[in-house]
């Protein structure tokens, strides 16, 4: 794309203050204004006008909503170290070989494109063969190279980039798709954009929809934005004049009708972009295959009760992780922090995992998180849902303590 250089940056800066302002009521200006003012404790040189009124946007402009989603992405930006993703962390190579996805061009007014080959991506291999949170690293970096094509592009264009288009391809989608630990996983994922990447998405084009989308819409939609439902289009498979009202020719990829090649002339940019495919079997992980299982401890949840793991953490720092698998069927699970006060030793929980269903028969769960405050710690898998069925749970929790005083990290394993 020809774009030109402008003067110097702090002329973009003011070019950009400008537009943004020009865009705006007088009643958004002022919310604006408001919404840089209590935030001035946390806010960094790229949370510029246009920035914050993503933020603004995702809530409707209000402000006490605004701030609370602000404020709380911050935390989750450091918990996820999203701020270094791109440097400190690297997909496993099967998410490198099959998870569905890639950017290259512009559209017409400089946001970047991004293509995801969904319909070819296999969940199930997927997921037996990586861990969740993988998946989701690797949605968190895509996101952060994207921040840094936006502010690029703004800097050679001398306007605000902060979106971009997608074009997502459901050729081959099925009803392997509707397979729920990979719906549960994209849900995931669509309530991540919402809360940490709001606003970034100019128009989603849906490409070669199959039967299968409208139940796969209907299972998403809850958890859509209104305004990121305005910004979908299904285009069917007569897209490419649609395409071409956005994005120039040259800029779109050959293999969805434009003129763009890689550098190995190749008409899909399979450089740039995957485009999945079935996950071969030697990439599955099995928990008996990975792990030690004398390191496993094996409980019985019975039918309509309960069972609660806890574990006393006394310095601050540390890394709180979990594995787990239930024999031939779901279990809810949570995780929250004991609370013990008064002269009667009452107790209150606060949630630290929020209590959700989750498909531990058909791929082990796992995940850590950081102990900022020492406690007490509870491990809950709930099955007061089931009357029929008790719940059979394998179960491994770690504890690996912060290095104090030049002393090694202690990696401890719950009998």
């Amino acid at each position: 794309m020809d774009v030109a250089a402008t003067g110097g940056q702090d002329d973009t800066e003011d070019n950009i203050t400008k537009q943004t302002y020009c865009q705006l009521s007088k009643e958004q200006a002022i919310k604006l204004k408001q919404f840089q003012s209590v935030l001035q404790d946390v806010l960094q040189p790229h949370n510029d006008d246009s920035d914050l009124l993503r933020w603004l946007r995702a809530r409707n402009f209000d402000l006490k909503k605004s701030e609370a989603m602000f404020r709380k992405n911050l935390l989750w930006r450091q918990e996820i170290g999203a701020d270094s993703i791109l440097e400190d962390y690297s997909d496993p190579e099967v998410i490198q070989k099959y998870y569905t996805g890639g950017t290259i061009g512009f559209d017409k007014t400089g946001c970047p494109v991004w293509y995801d080959p969904i319909g070819n991506a296999d969940m199930q291999g997927l997921l037996r063969s990586a861990k969740r949170s993988a998946m989701i690293k690797n949605k968190v970096a895509m996101m952060e190279k994207m921040n840094r094509i936006f502010k690029e592009a703004s800097e050679k264009t001398g306007k605000k980039i902060n979106q971009l288009i997608c074009i997502m391809d459901l050729k081959n989608l099925g009803r392997k798709h509707l397979w729920k630990p990979g719906v549960d996983v994209f849900v995931e994922m669509i309530c991540m954009f919402e809360d940490h990447y709001p606003e970034n998405l100019k128009q989603c084009f849906i490409v070669n929809a199959a039967p299968v989308f409208p139940i796969l819409f209907n299972i998403i939609k809850p958890f859509l934005s209104q305004e990121t439902k305005k910004k979908i289009h299904i285009v069917g498979v007569n897209y490419l004049p649609t395409l071409l009202e956005y994005i120039d020719a040259d800029q779109l990829i050959a293999h969805y009708g434009g003129n763009l090649h890689d550098e190995n002339n190749d008409p899909k940019c399979s450089m740039h972009i995957c485009y999945g495919g079935v996950v071969p079997n030697e990439y599955f992980r099995k928990l008996s295959d990975n792990e030690d299982l004398d390191n496993f401890t094996a409980v019985t949840i019975k039918r309509g009760t309960s069972v609660e793991i806890s574990e006393n953490i006394t310095v601050p720092g540390s890394l709180l992780s979990w594995q787990f698998t239930t024999a031939n069927c779901d279990i809810k699970f949570g995780i929250f922090k004991k609370k013990v006060y008064g002269v009667n030793n009452q107790s209150e929980m606060t949630v630290v995992v929020p209590t959700q269903k989750v498909n531990s028969h058909l791929v082990p769960e796992d995940g850590d998180i950081t102990c900022e405050e020492p406690g007490i710690y509870v491990f809950q898998f709930d099955n007061t849902y089931s009357w029929l069925r008790c719940k059979q749970v394998l179960y491994r929790i770690t504890v690996i303590k912060p290095d104090i005083d030049n002393h090694i990290s202690e990696d401890i394993t719950l009998d």
